[in-house]
């Protein structure tokens, strides 16, 4: 049955787990009526989704097909996902159906962070010198040249899961296998393969949380302070997030957030902008 215009669903995809994403669901579903688009309905998910739509997410044509047949019956008010496997078909498919989105191509240099330190490097945006490594003796090779200490990092996986901090050639070895073979809620079978060699800059890290509606339309709305656990990981044991911090309106943070989402050419989309904050200088995206 169609639903109203005022009520149009908007389409999830990737239920999540019940630990780690609940919360969202249940925050999404007192807004607007729910699609789940999964390849199977948790029953913890049925009391907050509308429908469910089967579709095999791994494969993306088929499941873009099925989600362009049931939108075609009745009228879809977004396409959204928490997951971070998913964001590049979640652009692809707003594209496809004239809504309101991340650019397909915005969302694949986002994804891939070899392309991301590459872009903001070619344009300027201040930002931590990095290099992708396929093999353990190229990131040897590139903390020496970096020294030490560096951090070394999945290319494609998020969440801080395999980030480790480096400070001898052996430790190298170490953090590029344990990088490599890490994964977080499957999303290892998504991610691009490989890591980053990073130099590490001594500094505060935080978060700035931003919404971009539309060219030169950038807000940062929230700035979450990291609390980091011992070395050698760079893993978060918690974080503060204050109503009236400064550095929400940092002029110096508000540039490098707007020139990063520039260069990356994101004209609509909720993001979360890692910064380093070096002792005695500007910001740094990280």
């Amino acid at each position: 049955m169609p639903y109203p215009h005022s009520t149009a669903p908007v389409l999830l995809l990737d239920a999540g787990s019940q630990l780690n994403t609940r919360h969202c669901l249940e925050r999404i579903a007192a807004s607007h009526p729910i699609v789940l688009v999964d390849s199977s309905a948790p029953t913890w998910t049925t009391s907050h989704t509308a429908r469910f739509l089967s579709a095999d997410l791994r494969a993306p044509d088929l499941a873009a097909a099925k989600v362009k047949e049931f939108a075609s019956e009745r009228p879809v008010a977004g396409v959204m996902t928490y997951m971070d496997q998913h964001v590049e078909l979640a652009a692809r498919l707003a594209q496809d159906l004239g809504l309101p989105g991340m650019a397909p191509e915005s969302a694949l240099r986002c994804r891939d962070r070899a392309e991301t330190w590459r872009l903001l490097a070619e344009h300027r945006v201040p930002t931590t010198r990095s290099y992708p490594a396929d093999t353990e003796q190229d990131a040897v090779d590139y903390a020496n040249l970096l020294r030490f200490p560096v951090v070394v990092k999945p290319r494609g996986l998020d969440a801080s899961a395999g980030l480790w901090r480096a400070y001898s050639d052996a430790e190298v070895r170490a953090a590029y296998r344990a990088a490599t073979s890490s994964s977080v809620l499957g999303l290892s079978a998504f991610a691009v393969t490989g890591c980053l060699v990073e130099e590490f800059v001594e500094g505060e890290e935080v978060s700035a949380e931003t919404i971009v509606l539309g060219p030169e339309r950038t807000s940062i709305v929230a700035i979450t302070r990291k609390l980091l656990g011992p070395a050698p990981t760079v893993l978060e044991v918690g974080h503060v997030v204050r109503a009236h911090d400064p550095l929400v309106r940092d002029p110096a943070v508000m540039s490098v957030v707007r020139r990063a989402v520039e260069t990356l050419g994101i004209s609509c989309g909720l993001l979360h902008i890692r910064l380093r904050r070096p002792i005695g200088a500007r910001a740094s995206s990280t």
